[in-house]
């Protein structure tokens, strides 16, 4: 019997190479496209899609010197385009190149039409996201700020900075957008240097001591109100070194005013061992989240969970088979909706998406929540992920 032969690639009519990729790219096979794309890019090197597309497949397979040369080529092929340059930084930076990503997104903020507010401003939070990986927070900030100005009613690039800056620890150098994020940095950074360590131990240590943190400023904020206002960033500064938290009293979760609010006890942000036997049971009885969603809202969606009103004690008669109130199914798709945004986050790290759905996270809690609770939840539900994520 005669084997039959491929057809060589060179003998296969363009619009047939174009069929084929745009095949095989629906079906996600990136590894069988890239010799279509290379072929169709040898006969049309004006393509700038062609580079993107070649690029974007040599980036899905692992394959990131080559995904980076590529787009180097499409950047000096086509200067000014705008596609090919934020596709070129793109890769830079999930490759870690940030320096390289930095002049990227610096000569595109060059080209742009400057009445592309947006557009701008988008690309000024890239900017911020680049310099901060290279630990140029000051300039980042910059950055961030000057994104805010391009676009004052984008309300999440503000959020975006209080979260960056609540992470860096509030140092001197690095000032918070707003006093509850700076206060709060300065508080956690004490607890850390006192316990000789650079970041919480469990979840549950981190959602106690920031539990102790909240209502400390609450006590804190209410009697200076006006004295605030009228202080410099350098008199705050030193106002809230001076605040002593006792960190070794019990904590109990601090309740927010949204919808009908049930006694808080003390809780934790991981379920307890009775919990986790009902997680399968939970995911079952809720047909409103998609499949595995009750388990992941009872491992992360905790602060969420806390904030709508939802005790630990509430959720356990739930998996045990208590119908949800209709006020209750709308808090935990609330909550999911949170936590699913930052997933996304944390699956896309490194790259625009992770800005947008933290973007997005932020969005969804302040719905129902102030800004500084809002920043408390997302920046808690984020860092849980992270640590079971380290822990595998």
């Amino acid at each position: 019997m005669t084997q039959k032969r491929n057809k060589p690639l060179t003998k296969i009519s363009t619009s047939q190479l174009r069929h084929r990729v745009e095949r095989l790219m629906e079906q996600e096979k990136h590894e069988n496209a890239i010799p279509l794309l290379e072929e169709l890019l040898a006969r049309s090197p004006d393509e700038p899609e062609l580079y993107q597309e070649l690029g974007y497949c040599y980036e899905e397979t692992g394959e990131l010197e080559k995904g980076i040369e590529i787009t180097r080529r499409a950047v000096e092929r086509f200067p000014d385009d705008i596609d090919v340059l934020v596709d070129h930084a793109e890769i830079l930076f999930f490759n870690n190149r940030f320096e390289e990503a930095e002049q990227v997104y610096r000569r595109i903020l060059t080209i742009i039409d400057p009445n592309e507010k947006q557009a701008r401003s988008s690309f000024l939070v890239c900017l911020g996201e680049t310099l901060w990986e290279q630990d140029k927070q000051v300039e980042a900030l910059e950055a961030w700020k000057e994104a805010l100005k391009e676009n004052p009613e984008n309300e999440e690039i503000g959020s975006v900075i209080a979260l960056r800056t609540s992470e860096s620890g509030g140092t001197a150098e690095v000032k918070p957008i707003d006093d509850f994020s700076h206060f709060y940095s300065i508080a956690k950074s004490k607890y850390l240097k006192g316990k000789g360590r650079d970041s919480y131990g469990s979840p549950e240590e981190q959602e106690r001591v920031s539990s102790l943190i909240k209502k400390s400023w609450e006590e804190f904020s209410s009697e200076k109100t006006t004295q605030l206002k009228k202080m410099t960033a350098e008199e705050k500064e030193a106002l809230f070194q001076s605040v002593h938290i006792d960190f070794s009293q019990p904590a109990q979760v601090p309740q927010r005013n949204v919808g009908k609010q049930k006694k808080g006890k003390k809780s934790s942000l991981q379920p307890t061992v009775e919990e986790r036997r009902f997680l399968q049971q939970l995911d079952a009885r809720f047909g409103f989240l998609p499949p595995m969603g009750g388990a992941k809202l009872v491992l992360f969606g905790f602060p969420a969970l806390l904030a709508a009103g939802m005790t630990p004690e509430r959720l356990r008669e739930i998996i045990n088979g208590d119908l949800p109130a209709v006020d209750e199914e709308d808090a935990m798709e609330w909550a999911y909706e949170i936590l699913e945004a930052v997933l996304e986050a944390t699956y896309e790290k490194g790259s625009r998406e992770e800005i947008e759905a933290m973007m997005d996270a932020m969005a969804i809690a302040r719905e129902r929540v102030e800004e500084e609770d809002a920043v408390y939840i997302v920046q808690t539900i984020r860092q849980a992920i992270e640590l079971v994520d380290a822990k595998r």
